[in-house]
């Protein structure tokens, strides 16, 4: 079951789901078209993976093991047998690494989503945008998602600890310990909005039941933009 989900205009992210797909953009010398990927869900342990083996010197193994072990298939090739989908990929392993950097790290912060007024003063609120793609629609959607992160329970040091040597110029992540962050979103979040348990919203009194499945680069995403007023203050 694909993680998308309508229910009347909204779309949302079943936790229970199964399977992501996305547009990845295919570019080999005059020739540009776009793919569908498809991926099997994932654990946070192995996008954490996947970032620490690049700061421990693993390159690209740990993008290449990632897609290895989730591609599905590929929608808008001219065949439809996923193993030469398996094929095409494994022929130009390069297209591993757009899949993960375009599909699963592809998350941006939507400043559409902004609505200061609504929120608590303690609250920050990290609106979410992410290029995917709906099966049931056959169509290309932007998934939107607003993390609410109760800031008073968050140490700032605690994040600055994760982070070493980052300027306001280079904005580069080094030396992160990935499970801290995990650790400070899981702690600080109080609601998703966009993401559903089945039928069930995400809201604080039963996020020991939704907080574990969020997909780690959200966290991450959410975790980082909470934090860049105070690193673009430094």
């Amino acid at each position: 079951m694909n993680v998308l989900r309508r229910k009347g205009d909204i779309l949302y992210w079943d936790l229970n789901g199964d399977e992501v797909s996305h547009p990845i953009q295919i570019n080999r010398g005059d020739d540009a078209f776009t793919l569908y990927a498809f991926l099997s869900s994932y654990s946070c342990r192995e996008e954490k993976a996947v970032r620490n083996g690049l700061f421990n010197g693993e390159g690209e193994a740990g993008y290449r093991e990632f897609i290895d072990k989730h591609f599905i298939k590929f929608v808008g090739m001219d065949s439809s047998d996923p193993k030469k989908h398996r094929m095409y990929i494994d022929e130009m392993p390069e297209i591993k690494r757009f899949i993960y950097e375009e599909c699963v790290q592809g998350i941006r912060n939507d400043p559409e989503l902004v609505d200061s007024g609504v929120l608590d003063e303690a609250v920050c609120m990290v609106p979410t945008v992410h290029d995917m793609y709906f099966p049931d629609e056959s169509k290309e959607v932007q998934f939107k998602s607003k993390h609410y992160l109760n800031m008073t329970s968050i140490q700032d040091s605690a994040y600055e600890q994760c982070v070493e040597n980052r300027s306001s110029e280079e904005l580069l992540e080094i030396e992160i310990n990935f499970d801290t962050v995990e650790k400070i979103y899981n702690d600080s979040v109080c609601g998703v909005e966009g993401f559903l348990l089945g039928d069930v919203p995400c809201v604080n009194s039963n996020k020991g039941e939704w907080s574990h499945k969020i997909p780690f680069e959200y966290k991450y995403a959410s975790i980082d933009e909470a934090f860049r007023p105070a690193q673009m203050g430094t």
